[in-house]
């Protein structure tokens, strides 16, 4: 699979084996990093960007997401932007992963915002460096098995005027509401339950 991995670059400062072990981890087990900009980075450069960087750095990481198929985050220290970050790869259709461990303080609890975030696709794990190679490994696992599908098709425009009022009038987005649509003939189909395809 295709992996973007990324965390706070003060992480650097914090637990820079952490970030090694988790990039090498990665890669052990058969998968491709989709950027190497977290094992390059340095923090002190990196919060002294100027705003046309930053602006770079933003269409990047928008890029980088969406080119992965999952999205590992390292989140021990709370920040706002690999909190948005996440927020970013869900709404991408992204399975995410966001680790974290408690290094020094052993009171630490899981990251602040990402307690607020209820989604199917995130899992939030407690790792420490002795067992990362299971905590990660069978989360990239659960992962895969969330992994959307992408296909195209063609539809009348009779289709997509309804598809657009659904959006338009119930807010609903039109994956989702074709998505229900399917689910529900699932339910009703006895031959396809049956089988237990």
């Amino acid at each position: 699979m295709k992996i973007y991995f990324s965390a706070s670059a003060r992480t650097k400062n914090f637990c820079p084996e952490c970030l090694d072990k988790i990039y090498e981890k990665i890669e052990e087990l058969g998968h491709v990093h989709v950027t190497d900009w977290m094992k390059k980075v340095d923090p002190d450069h990196f919060y002294k960007r100027t705003p046309e960087d930053a602006v770079k750095f933003y269409k990047q990481m928008v890029k980088d997401i969406k080119k992965a198929d999952v999205c590992v985050f390292e989140t021990s220290i709370d920040s706002s932007g690999v909190g948005f970050s996440i927020n970013l790869a869900l709404d991408s259709g992204k399975p995410v992963i966001a680790l974290y461990n408690r290094h020094h303080d052993s009171k630490r609890k899981a990251p602040y915002l990402l307690q607020m975030i209820h989604h199917p696709k995130i899992q939030v794990l407690e790792y420490t460096l002795e067992n990362l190679d299971e905590t990660l490994g069978d989360a990239l696992e659960m992962a895969k098995d969330q992994m959307d599908i992408r296909f195209t098709f063609f539809l009348t425009p009779k289709l997509v005027n309804y598809l657009d009022f659904i959006k338009r009038e119930r807010r609903m987005a039109r994956a989702t509401f074709i998505r229900r649509l399917i689910e529900g003939a699932i339910k009703k189909d006895k031959e396809y339950l049956q089988k237990k395809v």
